[in-house]
């Protein structure tokens, strides 16, 4: 059984060059989900690993009071900035991410 991640999972690399800025305005009533894919990693925080987002259209925006928190997140794994946010995420056994979740890219825009 796979152990749950106690912290926010990211994800972005080529997932945001094949949707686009597909960031919603507000957080989906439908939280996103963490799968296992083989196309491209994640990082948990600690590691990376076969995962992406299910739905990154299910994120909001990044909220004011989380950004610096979010693009250092991001930052650790190598990306750019956070450009989304879902504070009900969920991990790959579709647990709630007690932290939520962060959607990175590496886009400056």
């Amino acid at each position: 059984m796979r152990k749950s991640i106690p912290y926010s999972l990211i994800f972005a690399g080529a997932t945001s060059l094949l949707f686009g800025c597909a960031i919603g305005n507000a957080p989906h009533e439908n939280p996103p989900k963490l799968i296992g894919t083989v196309f491209q990693e994640g990082w948990n925080g600690s590691k990376f690993e076969n995962v992406a987002w299910d739905r990154p259209g299910a994120f909001g925006p990044v909220p004011e009071g989380l950004r610096v928190t979010g693009d250092t997140f991001c930052q650790k794994g190598g990306f750019e900035r956070a450009i989304g946010y879902h504070p009900n995420a969920l991990d790959l056994e579709g647990q709630n991410i007690p932290s939520g979740g962060f959607y990175c890219s590496n886009s400056k825009e």
